[in-house]
């Protein structure tokens, strides 16, 4: 037995023993897995499965770019988090080189403390920040915003139906007195 593949079993057991993971054999048993608990009522629980669509983002240089959307979500951690991983690809203008734009992950969980959800977000090359992501009740809409610097301020946006996710990503460089849409996404269920 070659030394990664003992690593990798060490480390299950080590998992199992602690009693911090569900025995999961495919991916597709992953995606099965239900939401337990308040997040599971949470608007949040719709983000659930696998997404594609367009993302249209405004470049450094002032033009509107179109760029490949991807995001993947599923229940983790017993159902009590919901694990996020979002991708955005395009070809360069210049060069026709296929480059990665937005490469990020999440967990999203219920902070029963405080009884708030909570964000906790990551992009190539960022720290992770913690975030609350508040909700509607009566239409779904979600929202988080990540801390930005100075007066520069940044939210988003989210509403999700059975089959549609569209995200708006805003900035405000005066403290959020107005808004300035940078990033908008439409994507659909590709289960």
């Amino acid at each position: 037995m070659n030394f990664t593949r003992f690593a990798s079993i060490a480390l299950m057991l080590a998992l199992v023993v602690a009693g911090g993971c569900q025995s999961v054999s495919t991916h597709a048993e992953l995606d099965s897995t239900k939401g337990v608990g308040p997040l599971a009522e949470h608007p949040a629980a719709r983000m659930v499965g696998n997404w594609k669509g367009t993302a249209t983002s405004l470049g450094r240089d002032g033009q509107w770019h179109q760029h490949v959307g991807i995001e993947r979500a599923h229940w983790n951690l017993a159902g009590t988090a919901i694990m996020v991983e979002g991708y955005g690809y395009g070809d360069d203008p210049t060069t026709g080189v296929r480059t990665v734009g937005h490469d990020a992950c999440g967990v999203i969980e219920y902070d029963a403390g405080a009884k708030v959800v909570r964000f906790h977000a990551k992009r190539a090359g960022g720290n992770f920040g913690v975030h609350t992501l508040e909700a509607d009740s009566t239409t779904g809409q979600m929202r988080w915003s990540p801390t930005g610097a100075g007066n520069v301020s940044h939210r988003f946006t989210i509403n999700i139906t059975a089959d549609r996710w569209v995200e708006v990503g805003e900035v405000s460089r005066d403290n959020g007195q107005t808004w300035s849409k940078f990033l908008e996404t439409n994507l659909a269920r590709v289960e």
